[in-house]
């Protein structure tokens, strides 16, 4: 694989789809890069994946949900790979804030331009009640974005 590539959107449970792409990084092999919507009762979707594959990114996931009806945008941390389309996804979900840790809200706040009124942050540990269950925000033993 010498190219981005997007595969898609795939159900990977019966209330969760992935979108799954891959990354060549020369030298070094393949990055695989995925996001995830939750189909909750307000829907949250999982990191909005990298400039690669940013246009298929956006066109799948309006075929699986209209971003308008998303609720979350959960940005498990602030590497490209996982935040390059947020505020292309803020634009088109309005009604979506960002669930981020507080480092990830400080780094966005440096910028300056950052709407950070759309934020709720989340430090590990805490809970998000997303109407029909709660999700737990965790911080991994081995992280490479603290």
């Amino acid at each position: 694989m010498d190219a981005p590539t997007f595969i898609g959107a795939k159900r990977t449970e019966p209330d969760t789809t992935s979108f799954r792409s891959f990354a060549p990084i020369p030298g070094l092999g393949i990055l695989p890069i995925n996001a995830h919507l939750i189909h909750a009762k307000e829907p949250v979707l999982v990191d909005t994946s990298w400039v690669g594959v940013s246009d298929a990114y956006i066109e799948e996931v309006k075929k699986v949900i209209d971003p308008e009806d998303l609720r979350w945008i959960w940005i498990s941390h602030t590497d490209l790979d996982h935040v390059f389309n947020l505020e292309k996804m803020m634009a088109l979900a309005p009604n979506a804030k960002v669930v981020i840790a507080g480092l990830g809200a400080a780094k966005f706040g440096l910028r300056g331009d950052f709407d950070m009124s759309r934020l709720h942050i989340l430090e590990a540990g805490r809970r998000l009640d997303v109407g029909d269950r709660e999700l737990v925000s965790i911080k991994p033993v081995i992280y490479d974005a603290p």
